[in-house]
């Protein structure tokens, strides 16, 4: 199965978030022992770097990539494919964000199954299966 990996589990991990870290944790231990493919895309990079590159840490930065390398995370660059499928998306859902839709349409052009993310509006999307860390 192939299961994309929004931004906020990374920066819950990264920050030892004392309910959401736990829980991200297991469900991608659990997704790497099954040999679940995971991916995230370059908005997850620039997204999860804005704190570390205001505070001057950029030493989480490099330790989410040795992450992402030790759990052969595949980062999607975004085109012009997904573009357009983000256009058709916030097009549906009104009330989708733009970085959103660009996930989103990542993960759908790439074949993933489930969405792993922390935003419920997210929820609405038919598209995908959406696993909100919440429920977990």
């Amino acid at each position: 199965m192939k299961i994309f990996i929004d931004t906020a589990p990374f920066i819950y991990m990264a920050e030892a978030h004392p309910v959401y870290a736990e829980r991200t944790k297991k469900f991608i231990a659990f997704a790497f022992a099954n040999q679940d493919s995971l991916l995230t895309s370059v908005i997850s990079l620039m997204e999860f770097s804005v704190k570390p590159e205001r505070d001057h840490k950029t030493k989480s930065i490099a330790k989410l990539r040795s992450t992402w390398n030790r759990l052969n995370v595949q980062m999607l660059s975004i085109d012009e494919s997904i573009a357009q499928k983000a256009a058709k998306l916030r097009a549906k859902y009104p009330a989708l964000k733009g970085l959103d839709s660009l996930q989103i349409s990542a993960a759908l052009l790439h074949g993933c199954q489930q969405f792993l993310t922390n935003d419920i509006p997210l929820q609405k999307i038919e598209e995908i299966e959406v696993i909100l860390i919440e429920q977990l």
